[in-house]
């Protein structure tokens, strides 16, 4: 079955002892097929490497999900509570993960707990910063805090040396073991390649329905 579906297509075809040009396969014009190779299988290329890069390449991943802010009155006091959910979805472990702060919170509390540092940074930036997340991990920061000294929200972004985490709007996935990410990643590339493959013949099937 393979060997049927990887023959090389658009290849030029030797001349007829006409002097007219061989036609390719299904009847189009080779001339058609090597252009339409020229121009779609580097960008197929160009997208199915990425997409391997973004799945099988070892790198963290981080993403963060942010509750709304809750008010409760302590006494004559206006208590501000939010949490910070931090996931690393990639295959290496997230070093160094720095939340930034647009003001300094009164109490910050960090589960699980972990080597993590919290207060000024060397340019004087408020922020929390975490020595690690490991691979599927989520490490949540509780803010506890009275009146806000701006209208901005407590954290501003989050950060490590690789990229700036993506916020979510929704709660953070659950953890799948490992072989059914695989499974699911395995799955995706095939879907890629049969998809590329059938387009094409439909575009060559297209041409030909023009042609005639």
């Amino acid at each position: 079955m393979f060997g049927k579906l990887l023959v090389p297509v658009g290849i030029a075809q030797p001349r007829g002892g006409n002097g007219d040009r061989a036609e390719g396969i299904n009847g189009v014009p080779d001339s058609f097929s090597d252009k339409v190779l020229k121009w779609t299988l580097p960008l197929a290329v160009a997208a199915i490497t990425r997409l391997a890069d973004y799945f099988l390449t070892k790198q963290p991943r981080l993403v963060y999900f942010a509750t709304d802010v809750v008010r409760s009155q302590i006494g004559d006091r206006l208590v501000h509570t939010q949490t910070l959910a931090i996931q690393n979805i990639g295959q290496q472990s997230a070093q160094h993960v720095t939340v930034y702060h647009n003001w300094e919170p009164e109490q910050v509390c960090v589960w699980p707990l972990s080597e993590s540092t919290v207060g000024p940074l060397p340019g004087g930036q408020h922020a929390v910063v975490l020595d690690f997340i490991r691979p599927r991990e989520t490490t949540i920061i509780t803010y506890t805090y009275g009146t806000p000294p701006s209208s901005l929200p407590v954290f501003s972004s989050v950060s490590i040396k690789e990229h700036v985490a993506k916020q979510v709007d929704i709660p953070l996935a659950p953890r799948y073991p490992a072989w059914i990410t695989t499974g699911a990643k395995i799955l995706v590339f095939i879907g890629i390649f049969f998809v590329s493959f059938y387009a094409y013949r439909g575009l060559l099937l297209a041409w030909r329905n023009i042609r005639n």
